[in-house]
């Protein structure tokens, strides 16, 4: 049995389901990998703070799910 891994950023984005989703999204992979680079920077400030030593950043699909219910809430 082989090893289970996650694809990459760049295998996701290249798939044509991917970029047909974006596209009807208004989005390219640039503008994702924005994000992730946005993200990033934010969760080395987030765990630089002494206040949160020790944190780890939760999994893409509860962050997701989190900001999903936002904006169901602000559109309220």
């Amino acid at each position: 049995m082989l090893p289970s891994t996650e694809p990459t950023l760049d295998e996701l984005l290249n798939e044509p389901i991917i970029r047909q989703l974006m596209a009807s999204d208004g989005h390219t992979s640039e503008d994702i990998r924005a994000l992730f680079r946005q993200v990033s920077k934010r969760e080395v400030l987030l765990l630089d703070d002494d206040d949160n030593a020790g944190m780890t950043p939760p999994p893409a699909h509860i962050c997701e799910t989190a900001t999903r219910a936002a904006k169901i809430c602000c559109l309220r």
